[in-house]
This record gives structure tokens, C-alpha cells and sequence, in this order.
């Protein structure tokens, strides 16, 4: 794999067809499922292969799995980056005490 497009939301999407076509890898960040409605941008990812970087947000991905839109741009990894140093999402002060119930996995 040489070519990965990390591709994220906003105003930048608009100069999405002055990508290279010899990308190998995209990869979407956070919630997409709104962009992908879009039919420029959903049909460009149209057999692509795609990775979805997911936040620590609840329901980040919910809509897209809704809209079957996994299945439909057959998008091959969902991430969850994540460190010993994030908070719990839920419980914003919970300090470092919450860290034991996180697993750090190394890539």
C-alpha cells in the first residue's frame, strides 16, 4: 500500500474528484454518514477501499449503520484509536481513574 487519502468532513470534500485515481486506501473520519448521502462524494467512494476512523463519541456510527452504508461502500475496518490517556466519553471528569476499563491495543 502506497497511497492512503484521509478523507474528513467540511468544505474540503468539494475538490474531492482532484484526487489521484491510483489511491489504495481511504480512510473516513468520524461521522460520515451525512457526506455519503451527498451523491458526489457517496458515488466517488463507490468500490473503494475504505477504513472508517470512529472517535469515542456514542453513536458516531450509528446512522451509517442505519443507512447500511458499510455494507453498501463495503467499508473493511472500523477504528477506535484510543490511548491509556483518553477520558470515558461518558463521565468527562473521571480523571485517570476510568483508564482500567479501557484495553490499549498496539499496531
Amino acid at each position: 500500500m502506497n497511497k492512503v487519502a484521509v478523507v474528513c468532513r467540511g468544505k474540503s470534500l468539494a475538490g474531492i474528484s482532484f484526487l489521484p485515481d491510483d489511491i489504495d486506501l481511504y480512510v473516513l473520519v468520524n461521522t460520515f454518514g451525512n457526506e455519503l448521502e451527498i451523491n458526489e462524494i457517496g458515488s466517488y467512494f463507490m468500490n473503494k477501499k475504505i477504513h472508517h476512523v470512529v472517535s469515542r463519541t456514542p453513536g458516531e456510527s450509528d446512522s451509517m449503520i442505519r443507512r447500511g452504508q458499510y455494507t453498501k461502500y463495503n467499508i473493511e475496518k472500523v477504528i477506535q484509536p484510543y490511548t491509556t490517556h483518553m477520558k470515558n466519553p461518558n463521565d468527562f471528569s473521571d480523571g485517570r481513574e476510568n483508564h482500567k476499563y479501557f484495553k490499549y491495543q498496539e499496531f
